[in-house]
């Protein structure tokens, strides 16, 4: 649901897609046909999936129904479309909507708008992407459900959005946010992340939440919706942060994995509010991404592991039994990177192939079909024509 790329990186993606011919509006990704897709990154949202390219195309396959994938008929894209209207270095995958930067930093959001979640003064639904309105130049932008957000070089952190329950981080919370706005309490923050509802962040190493708080997901304590940054209670210094659905996640300077709300990740009764807890003891993570009802770690050495709900697979074990702890993702290669979504999971392979693997309804996986998979599967790259 994240993406973020370094100011520094920025002209060198820009030098490297430069090198590929511009493809025209509404062409297919071209590349072998049939073939895996090969990414520099990927995001998996509610029901769809984003990445960028190797070549440098912004991609998005997947659940549809609020034109997210890029579509302007189909409510489902089981195979990857260029999106067209914006030349976009990263891409965050949310709910029924997605958003991107290009290489000046600017966003730029595109799909279901009721909330005003593309940032452009309306609720006008765009299948092309908009730009954000505002002068905000951001180095990372993380997609919710119906909010987006994005940080600033200087770490300031803007949303908007859906404020009904005060994920957007601004006053009075019920109003929709329909151009960014600074989240309240001049805290400067190093990383953000939108989850489902709620939204995370990091400053001076320490987790701040915001948002609904209905599976303690915000904090302990109290099932009230807070719209203003919330300290996690923790005495843990971190250094990533990842919202999901009904948890939130953060990791340690010494790669231990902190999970809080319900069942802090695990498959468990939705009254069951966790405060932060260690989720695994024996390993040392370098990544994690929490999703809808699990989350996935990811070791320095490219292992990696996931745990919680995985009735649709999500956990890629080749099975359904959901596991309270974490089990490692088989593959032939180490990862490189991983994006938990609602119900399906997508990992970088170190040959930077694209695999994902649980849900499938509606082609999020991005194989050509729309059957669920245990196991990891390639993304096919769509074929000229």
């Amino acid at each position: 649901m994240s993406a973020s790329v370094p100011l520094t990186s920025l002209t060198l993606l820009l030098a490297t897609a430069a090198l590929v011919p511009p493809a025209a509006p509404g062409a297919p990704l071209a590349q072998r046909a049939d073939s895996t897709l090969l990414v520099r990154s990927v995001s998996a949202g509610q029901s769809h999936t984003c990445a960028v390219s190797t070549q440098g195309a912004a991609l998005c396959w997947g659940g549809n129904h609020g034109r997210q994938s890029g579509a302007a008929a189909s409510d489902a894209e089981v195979l990857p479309r260029l999106i067209t209207g914006a030349k976009l270095v990263t891409v965050a995958a949310g709910g029924h909507h997605t958003c991107g930067l290009d290489e000046a930093g600017a966003a730029w959001c595109w799909g279901a708008n009721g909330f005003g979640q593309l940032g452009n003064g309306s609720q006008q639904t765009s299948v092309r992407p908009v730009r954000v309105s505002g002068a905000q130049r951001f180095t990372s932008l993380s997609v919710g459900n119906d909010h987006s957000c994005g940080l600033t070089k200087d770490g300031k952190a803007y949303c908007w959005g859906d404020q009904w329950d005060g994920a957007t981080g601004s006053f009075p919370s019920g109003d929709n946010v329909s151009e960014p706005i600074r989240v309240q309490g001049n805290l400067l923050f190093a990383k953000l992340d939108a989850g489902q509802r709620h939204t995370c962040a990091l400053s001076a190493d320490r987790a701040y939440c915001w948002g609904e708080n209905k599976a303690g997901r915000v904090t302990t304590g109290s099932w009230q919706s807070y719209p203003t940054p919330l300290p996690v209670p923790s005495p843990n210094a971190f250094v990533g942060v990842s919202a999901g659905g009904v948890l939130s996640c953060a990791l340690t300077r010494e790669g231990r994995i902190y999970c809080w709300g319900t069942g802090a990740g695990r498959e468990a009764d939705a009254s069951e509010r966790r405060p932060p807890a260690a989720v695994d003891t024996l390993r040392k993570y370098s990544q994690i991404s929490a999703g809808g009802r699990h989350a996935c770690g990811l070791t320095a050495a490219g292992e990696l592991y996931c745990w919680g709900a995985n009735d649709k697979g999500q956990l890629g074990t080749g099975d359904i039994a959901a596991h309270a702890s974490p089990v490692r993702v088989k593959a032939s290669e180490p990862f490189t990177a991983v994006s938990a979504g609602g119900e399906h999971t997508c990992a970088v392979t170190r040959s930077q192939r694209l695999l994902c693997w649980g849900a499938n309804d509606v082609g999020q996986l991005g194989d050509g079909t729309r059957s669920s998979r245990l196991s990891p599967v390639p993304s096919r790259a769509r074929s000229a024509g």
